[in-house]
């Protein structure tokens, strides 16, 4: 129940962004891939973007953006017109930064590429979840490695244009160190399982009497990780039986936390009020905080820095170099108006004005 954020893959992305073909699309300026004959929404250069590229894009993805849009109480076609949006966004940037790439002839080491390979391919459970991936994106692994290439390359791209700003000083070190010490084993961590009926308005009799319900079955000896399995509405742990893993207590909300510093491991909690509903809770295993030395954190301290930097100053760069090319926008509906701004009077096809946000699906019982 701590934050987590669904985000699309890299190879998502690159898969979308295929390189301009000769077929001339239906604009004459732009060039869509060998057989694309689909509207063309956008352009830069003599690359087209697609209906059809953005539709192919987007498939392997429709059951996530769905439940995306059904957590947010939305509509499907709003999140779906964002996302294209998004996605036709990311295509632009994509073929900003490969032309970028070939004009400074950034290359990726075979043995980065291996690395990134292996930290992807770990991603999946079993080889069965990953061959499902590979075959509903139709990729195939010299393609697969390819396309991690061109991400690598990227990566590089934009370390080396942002290679000032990332310079970590060992007074930040120190601060940063400072600030999160919990963190880091000071404070220790906990291991515990749950189960929720959640409760918003007009339901929270009925969920204090399912709550209840559930409290009763475990007191008759029912076992804790059955009931959770099959009762909690907490998407994500109730398929592991309620368990959360381990955690600080200070990352949860303040009735959670407070319950289980009242918990021995092998306990359970009685009814447990938080802002999202009710909750039972099983301590399983308690580690004690151990005090650790910055010089042993001192190079994760720098990569956590750097890569929050890297994500505040990445979108920096992104809005810079759109803002900087010649794109056209033959359909409105896929121009993102937070990157590219609105089409007010005066303003000119291919300005950017404005800035991206990452969209997200976020389920959080953290503060």
């Amino acid at each position: 129940m701590r934050n987590r954020v669904l985000i699309a893959s890299a190879a998502l992305v690159l898969g979308a962004c295929q390189k301009g073909g000769t077929t001339a699309a239906k604009s004459g300026t732009f060039k869509a891939m060998p057989g694309d004959t689909t509207e063309v929404v956008a352009g830069i250069d003599t690359m087209a973007i697609t209906k059809g590229m953005i539709n192919q894009a987007l498939t392997p993805s429709l059951g996530q953006i769905a439940q995306q849009a059904q957590s947010m109480g939305g509509d499907i076609d709003v999140v779906l017109k964002y996302a294209r949006q998004q996605l036709v966004s990311q295509m632009l940037f994509q073929h900003i930064l490969t032309t970028e790439i070939q004009k400074q002839n950034i290359q990726a080491p075979a043995a980065k590429v291996d690395s990134v390979f292996g930290l992807f391919r770990k991603q999946f459970p079993d080889e069965a979840k990953f061959e499902q991936f590979m075959q509903s994106r139709n990729l195939d692994l010299p393609t697969l490695k390819s396309k991690l290439s061109e991400q690598l390359k990227a990566d590089i791209l934009i370390e080396k244009e942002l290679s000032d700003s990332l310079k970590v000083s060992d007074e930040e070190v120190q601060a940063y160190f400072e600030a999160n010490k919990a963190r880091y084993g000071v404070g220790g961590q906990v291991k515990a399982s749950h189960i929720l009926k959640l409760a918003k308005g007009a339901d929270t009799a009925e969920a204090f009497a399912a709550i209840s319900a559930v409290q009763k079955k475990l007191a008759a000896g029912a076992d804790f990780a059955a009931i959770a399995t099959a009762e909690s509405q907490d998407p994500g742990s109730a398929q592991k039986g309620g368990d959360l893993g381990f955690f600080d207590p200070k990352d949860m909300v303040p009735a959670f936390s407070a319950a289980l510093a009242t918990l021995k491991p092998g306990q359970v909690s009685g009814l447990v009020r938080s802002e999202f509903g009710y909750h039972i809770i099983k301590l399983i295993e308690k580690r004690e905080g151990k005090e650790v030395k910055l010089d042993s954190l001192k190079p994760s301290i720098i990569a956590e820095i750097q890569g929050m930097r890297k994500e505040q100053l990445g979108q920096q760069y992104m809005r810079k170099m759109l803002k900087a090319a010649k794109i056209t926008f033959l359909n409105d509906d896929y121009k993102s108006t937070e990157l590219f701004g609105g089409d007010k009077k005066g303003d000119k096809k291919g300005e950017s004005k404005g800035g991206p946000r990452q969209p997200g699906l976020i389920t959080k019982l953290k503060k």
